[in-house]
């Protein structure tokens, strides 16, 4: 046992001669270094989004921690997702990097994204001593009224290098201001998330024989009862009978282990994860996009951003989803958005009226794809980003 110190303690200390020799001989600044545990998965498509513009605007790099690729063989998933990366974007390839905590780095500011990543990254970006700021979306280790968030977050927000943060939802505001987890001053408000970006024929749906509703989720709970995946299948299984030319689409790691979808599998169709133009080929067929998400369930304390399905309804697709935490503040239930509780018959019946009132459906989905735009394009997301941003570059 005093052995294993004793070496732990010798290898420390060599990383530190290491990390502060090649410290001196690393004249590369960089504008922004972008830290994270994902990147470049081009199924995560809101990453890749930011990270792009990003990358494309400043003198930056992304560096991808071992924590999702790592230890024992998965640097092979690492370079396989960069290889895919290159193909769609191969003028921002060479800007990711793997992440190595022993070796120093120079820049302006860093950025990361979720509490998770900042618990990960401080040591590292205090130890260069480098400015940073972050995005606190939902999830990611963001958990409400949670002892562990909290001291997570207060560690962030009380160290000498931290610059400011943003918040994209009107509860994570509020959680913040009220708990005084973090100076207000230092708060930046960005209502949404990313900026949708997409091919514009896909707004021009051929036209169809079906009536197709979607359904799109990460699967991270059995059932994907966080998602609300459970129910999604229930409504199917009522509209079943009652929709004959329905079609019922699956996107995410889902299939038909998951739920019994047996006495509909004719009508249902599993796409699994997609790249981007994948993604947004299968979205522009939905008719309706089905969210009945579900506060608390993965985790206490945990929820998602709402509405979840803005990518779904930039492109079309009526928005039918939950809103237990009252996050809604910027649409009008009923005429560009439906409000939803957790019943598959109450779900079903508000589905079924839509379909059988197809002027009604045109216009609701046409409602809330203006406003989306509104809410959601690139510079109403980015240029007050971009604007943060500039505070702390130089050049």
């Amino acid at each position: 046992m005093e052995l294993q110190r004793l070496k732990k303690g010798i290898v420390k200390r060599f990383n530190s001669y290491k990390f502060n020799f090649l410290k001196l001989f690393n004249n590369k600044k960089y504008q922004l270094i972008i830290l994270d545990d994902a990147f470049p998965t081009v199924s995560n498509l809101f990453r890749i989004i930011e990270y792009n513009n990003y990358l494309t605007k400043y003198d930056s790099v992304v560096m991808t921690s071992s924590s999702s690729y790592g230890k024992s063989g998965d640097r092979k998933q690492f370079k396989k997702d960069l290889k895919v990366y290159e193909k769609f974007y191969p003028e921002l390839s060479k800007k990711v990097k793997r992440f190595n905590k022993n070796k120093p780095v120079k820049a302006d500011l860093v950025y990361f994204m979720f509490l998770h990543n900042g618990m990960e990254f401080i040591s590292y970006i205090e130890k260069n001593k480098i400015p940073f700021i972050f995005t606190l979306y939902p999830g990611g280790g963001f958990r409400l009224n949670q002892e562990k968030t909290d001291r997570h977050l207060k560690r962030l927000c009380s160290s000498s290098c931290f610059r400011g943060v943003i918040v994209t939802q009107n509860v994570s505001y509020r959680y913040l201001v009220e708990k005084k987890l973090c100076p207000e001053d230092k708060i930046t408000f960005i209502y949404g998330g990313f900026p949708i970006e997409f091919k514009e024929e896909y707004r021009n749906k051929k036209k169809k024989e079906t009536f197709d509703i979607g359904f799109v989720a990460h699967k991270y709970t059995p059932q994907g009862r966080d998602k609300g995946y459970d129910i999604f299948i229930e409504v199917a299984r009522i509209l079943y009978n009652k929709i004959e030319n329905l079609r019922v689409h699956v996107v995410g790691g889902f299939d038909e282990n998951d739920v019994n979808v047996a006495d509909i599998k004719d009508k249902i169709v599993f796409h699994g994860t997609l790249n981007k133009d994948e993604y947004m080929n299968v979205l522009s067929e939905f008719d309706v996009f089905l969210s009945p998400n579900r506060f608390n369930v993965l985790a206490p304390g945990a929820f998602d951003g709402f509405p979840l399905g803005e990518d779904a309804g930039i492109l079309g697709a009526a928005m039918f989803v939950t809103d237990e935490l009252g996050q809604n503040e910027y649409f009008k239930d009923g005429e560009e958005i439906v409000i939803i509780d957790h019943d598959p018959e109450n779900i079903a019946n508000k589905v079924l009226y839509y379909y059988q009132h197809p002027d009604d459906l045109k216009r609701l989905a046409h409602n809330g794809q203006k406003r989306l735009t509104e809410l959601f394009s690139h510079d109403v997301q980015m240029t007050p980003r971009y604007e943060l941003l500039n505070k702390f570059i130089n050049g």
